[in-house]
């Protein structure tokens, strides 16, 4: 894939790497081939296609704001990161930080959309659920306090917390004492 968005995409790669930004460091190899040939064929920039060609997207599909914190969610106390576990829709839950992304790559931009890839997190009741992000929408509920490390749903005002026995993930009262609440994001990459 880099080697298309590094070909194709110029300035808008940054959203693509908003939306996997483990992706940053790899190294799409030798592209000069598919540069001079988007030279030769005189092509116009990818903000050319979006504004002409590809308009309505952006409508469907706004550009991502920049991420806040991203990587692996770790709870301390616990040693579990926290992880969509699979299905969708499905429950956020906690397992043990395993370092190689996937369902544990967590990403808070600077609106407040949570995400897993291309799942949104969202609050139902004192639950997390992952399902599809709402069409149109970047913004969501969720900030990170770096200070007291605790994810805050804002509008319930509550945080995520997990189980000190099992994989459960809930929203409860916040409590900057309360060491299930806390989480420090590890931002890992993809090798080449």
């Amino acid at each position: 894939m880099m080697r298309v968005v590094k070909t194709w995409m110029d300035d808008y790669s940054k959203y693509y790497l908003t939306r996997e930004p483990q992706a940053t460091n790899v190294d799409p190899g030798d592209i000069s081939a598919q540069l001079e040939l988007r030279e030769r064929l005189q092509c116009k920039s990818f903000k050319w296609y979006m504004e002409n060609v590809a308009y309505d997207v952006l409508t469907s599909y706004p550009l991502l704001p920049p991420n806040d914190v991203w990587g692996e969610a770790r709870n301390p106390e616990t040693g579990k990161c926290l992880d969509r576990m699979g299905g969708i829709p499905g429950p956020l839950g906690a397992s043990g930080c395993h370092g190689y992304g996937g369902n544990q790559l967590i990403r808070l931009n600077t609106k407040g959309q949570m995400a897993q890839g291309e799942w949104c997190l969202t609050a139902n009741g004192i639950r997390i659920q992952a399902n599809h992000c709402v069409k149109g929408t970047v913004n969501g509920n969720w900030v990170y306090d770096k200070k007291t490390q605790q994810i805050l749903h804002q509008q319930k005002r509550m945080c995520i917390t997990v189980s000190d026995q099992g994989s459960d993930v809930s929203l409860k009262v916040c409590s900057e004492d309360n060491k299930l609440q806390k989480f420090v994001w590890k931002e890992f990459y993809q090798s080449s």
